[in-house]
């Protein structure tokens, strides 16, 4: 998956050898999204169903797009390739989908949250 985005090799290599922490909290009508992995952060602020322009860590620039379905987490990236991430969230898990829209390529994992 992370070839057909564009990332380059050791951006792969890095990126599957650390777990990581995702982080969302919400302030008033606004998110934040947080991913952390061991010696890097990206944080994203976002209004559900409102698009905006960013740059992926990996380089790409995309239209980003949230959308909040009860307990999911819906992600799209729109850009040259539609990438879509969905997150679930239960009290001790969190189950994370990702693939292009057009069905291409499709990963699942999860994640136990410790407090």
């Amino acid at each position: 998956m992370m070839m057909e985005m564009g990332m380059n090799r050791i951006l792969r290599k890095i990126a599957g050898a650390f777990s990581t922490i995702t982080q969302l909290t919400k302030s008033g009508d606004e998110y934040s999204l947080n991913t952390i992995i061991v010696f890097y952060k990206t944080s994203q602020t976002f209004k559900a169903g409102q698009g905006k322009n960013v740059t992926t860590s990996d380089g790409r620039k995309v239209l980003n797009i949230f959308e909040i379905h009860g307990n999911k987490l819906l992600e799209k990236q729109i850009g040259e390739k539609t990438f879509i991430v969905e997150r679930e969230f239960f009290d001790d898990q969190l189950i994370v989908k990702a693939g292009f829209e057009n069905g291409s390529l499709c990963t699942c994992w999860c994640k136990v949250v410790s407090s």
